[in-house]
């Protein structure tokens, strides 16, 4: 039991306000102020353990010069012999290397304690059958081992106080630590919303520069000269219309002409002309093989060699009767010359084009919202993180509160908590 245990009852609480940094320092010194406490002095009591396995040391070196009694039967004395052996030698193991700890500190005093009471637990179970069969041949010297024992194990033993001092202490070391991650917590949202500030500037300046490039003098100038190239595409592709209707009527006869055979050489290009006459057109120099390929379906025409119904034949004659390869010469002409312009309006959008600044701002702005939305994401958690930290010191400081009330009677308040 505590040796403070109800030492306090019915005395007048003292109050007390110390800084949390002192806190160590001061519950310290009030315990070396404190008579009653065991371990005011630690230096002291370790001198008293040194002293009691000193005291053990003695007497087992008196046991040892003491012989078995000579009357004895001899089966008991082989037994005695045997268990002397066991119990001088597991005591004078832990005699041997018994040493107190250089620290001095609560914790240090604890750890010792608890492991050299665990030495010593261990040495009695080693040696409790020889000191049963001992007491029987040597049962004065047998006691005096048994009763310095005691007295080490009693010296050994944690007191209720000092586990409530280590308790105490531990907490403050624990609370400590929380609070230098608060304070590296309440650094690190600084710095976040600092960093959200920033990228928020820098975003209202992207924004702001996006929309000056959109309301240009170069932007209308662009919208006015797509709408001129959407024209001219309009009419390009009117003409390749035209130029494809021109052709369309000659299909049939290609085909037949193709499949009778013909006497030109390009049969790619004749495909051509069936499946893609406009394409066709731009290959055909000149439109020298329309040109031949029309004369020779005329000849074959009035020659029936391309096997077609009377009626389908005069069709295709008809047609080639209007079919007008100067038309097409000319419509193709003006294509060209189209196309010419609708490059030079694509140029000249490119010369005032700010679309790829446009989508480099777009992409910087699609960064930025990433970030800043990372960002606030850590600044959520960040702060989520400082209020469990803040509990958590308030929770400890209180606990610190009511066992040092507890120990020492003192009403404590801790101030400066919070970094």
């Amino acid at each position: 039991m505590s040796s403070l245990f109800g030492l306090f009852s019915g005395e007048k609480k003292k109050e007390e306000a110390v800084e949390f940094d002192r806190f160590g320092d001061w519950f310290r010194n009030e315990l070396e102020d404190m008579d009653g406490f065991a371990w005011s002095n630690v230096e002291g009591r370790y001198s008293e353990i040194e002293g009691s396995v000193e005291d053990l040391d003695e007497t087992l070196d008196r046991f040892k010069g003491q012989d078995l009694p000579e009357e004895i039967a001899p089966r008991l004395k082989n037994m005695a012999e045997s268990n002397r052996k066991v119990l001088i030698g597991q005591l004078q193991s832990f005699i041997d290397t018994f040493q107190v700890p250089d620290e001095s500190g609560y914790a240090d005093v604890y750890e010792f304690l608890k492991d050299k009471s665990s030495e010593i637990d261990k040495v009695s179970e080693k040696i409790k059958k020889s000191l049963m069969v001992l007491d029987k041949v040597q049962s004065e010297e047998t006691s005096k081992i048994v009763s310095r024992m005691k007295e080490v194990e009693e010296k050994l033993d944690i007191e209720d106080d000092l586990e409530k001092t280590i308790s105490i202490l531990e907490r403050y070391d624990k609370a400590r630590k929380t609070r230098e991650e608060l304070k590296d917590a309440e650094m690190r949202f600084e710095n976040l919303e600092s960093e959200l500030e920033e990228e928020l500037r820098v975003r209202e300046e992207l924004s702001q520069k996006l929309m000056e490039v959109e309301e240009s003098e170069e932007s209308e100038k662009i919208k006015r000269r797509e709408r001129d190239l959407g024209r001219k595409e309009d009419e390009i592709r009117k003409m390749e219309d035209r130029i494809r209707g021109e052709i369309a009527p000659l299909k049939r006869g290609l085909k037949k002409l193709k499949y009778f055979g013909t006497s030109t050489d390009d049969e790619k290009l004749l495909d051509m002309y069936i499946s893609s006459p406009l394409e066709a057109t731009r290959r055909d120099e000149d439109l020298s093989f329309l040109q031949e390929v029309v004369v020779e379906l005329k000849e074959k025409l009035s020659s029936d060699g391309l096997d077609f119904s009377d009626e389908e034949s005069e069709r295709i004659k008809e047609e080639l009767q209007d079919f007008d390869l100067g038309y097409i010469s000319e419509t193709l002409g003006e294509l060209d010359e189209l196309e010419e312009r609708r490059g030079d309006i694509e140029d000249e959008i490119l010369e005032l084009d700010s679309e790829d600044i446009k989508e480099e701002i777009r992409k910087d702005l699609e960064r930025k919202k990433e970030e800043i939305e990372n960002l606030r994401g850590k600044i959520e958690k960040t702060e989520r993180r400082i209020e469990d930290l803040e509990e958590s010191l308030e929770k400890s400081s209180q606990k610190i509160e009511d066992k040092v009330e507890d120990i020492l009677n003192i009403d404590l308040e801790l101030e400066g908590i919070k970094p």
